[in-house]
């Protein structure tokens, strides 16, 4: 009777033991997740940002791509090329 009890007794332990060990597995995963998902967040916004950022820049590309067409079909206006440039050297000395 004694052996039994104390069969029983041993099993009890080792299964409570068993499920401590499992309730730290757990909760260190838990923990272990949390962090991945905080750091994910923060990429998120950063990425969020970035892409704000880059709509943005195809916005005013669009913008000066449709100035250019304007210039070009409705003024007759033509984009010089690199010879047709004329560099101007102004003099900033203040005149007395």
């Amino acid at each position: 009777m004694k052996a039994k009890i104390f069969g029983l007794n041993v099993f009890l332990f080792a299964a409570i033991f068993v499920a401590a060990l499992c309730a730290v597995a757990v909760r260190y995963e838990v923990r272990r997740l949390q962090t991945q998902v905080a750091a994910l967040q923060q990429q998120q916004v950063a990425l969020a940002d970035h892409g704000r950022r880059l709509n943005l820049e195809i916005a005013t590309m669009l913008d000066l791509a449709e100035l250019y067409r304007k210039a070009i079909d409705e003024q007759n206006l033509l984009v010089p090329s690199v010879g047709d440039k004329t560099l101007l050297f102004l003099d900033r000395r203040p005149r007395s």
